[in-house]
């Protein structure tokens, strides 16, 4: 495993420590301020020479090295006390994102994906769901206004909406869900999912302000 991966790792199990130690609302938002802190000081401790990127800032050390952070995803989840949020690493080199490590630190999954190396989590490989039919499907849904979709979605097994469409969309690589359809995603997010769906044999929609991800072979039949 690479050597950021594992620095990536290290810290964003950190994180998570912090967040499943907070246990009330108070607590909780107490935590996530010092979420950001404490990856960063695990970052700086080996590569203080390279780009750190948050949501509320760049500090720019003049580095083709840029870490690029998203302390907690599904943040709203996190701070209610619902247990499916993430905490996240997207390495990039030259503006690429090269590596990506996010975190499920209730389920204590670790899921990576490197460009050319495969997506795995907890060190198995994962892939998408390549053989599944529509009418067996499990759908991760992220919109607004369902009305557009309706018709794929009333033919599908089911669907669920669970506010953090990073975690869903590494679940979709992993075959857990079987496709995803979303709005207005994170630019993190959907990074992270195109980096995912590359080395999960799935693919997803070009950026804009609907966002579809899911094996090659289904992908057409979620495509309006």
């Amino acid at each position: 495993m690479h050597a950021h991966v594992n620095i990536a790792i290290t810290a964003l199990r950190r994180a998570g420590n912090i967040m499943t130690r907070a246990h009330d609302p108070k607590q909780r938002r107490e935590a996530e301020a010092n979420i950001l802190q404490d990856i960063m000081t695990t970052i700086d401790k080996t590569h203080q020479d390279h780009n750190i990127q948050t949501p509320d800032e760049f500090i720019d050390e003049d580095s083709p090295h840029t870490w690029w952070i998203e302390p907690i995803a599904g943040q709203l989840n996190y701070l209610h006390g619902f247990n499916y949020f993430a905490t996240s690493i997207i390495k990039k080199y030259n503006d690429t994102p090269e590596h990506c490590v996010i975190y499920d630190p209730m389920l204590q999954d670790i899921y990576v994906a490197s460009i050319g190396a495969r997506a795995n989590r907890n060190e198995m490989r994962i892939r998408t769901n390549n053989d599944v039919q529509l009418n067996d499907a499990l759908l991760a849904v992220e919109l607004d206004d369902t009305t557009k979709y309706d018709p794929i979605l009333k033919q599908a097994a089911g669907w669920r909406t669970l506010g953090c469409p990073l975690l869903s969309l590494a679940q979709v690589a992993a075959g857990d869900f079987d496709g995803f359809i979303g709005e207005n995603l994170s630019d993190f997010a959907i990074a992270a999912g195109n980096l995912f769906m590359a080395e999960s044999g799935g693919y997803i929609s070009d950026p804009g302000r609907e966002t579809i991800a899911a094996p090659r072979k289904f992908y057409t039949k979620l495509v309006k």
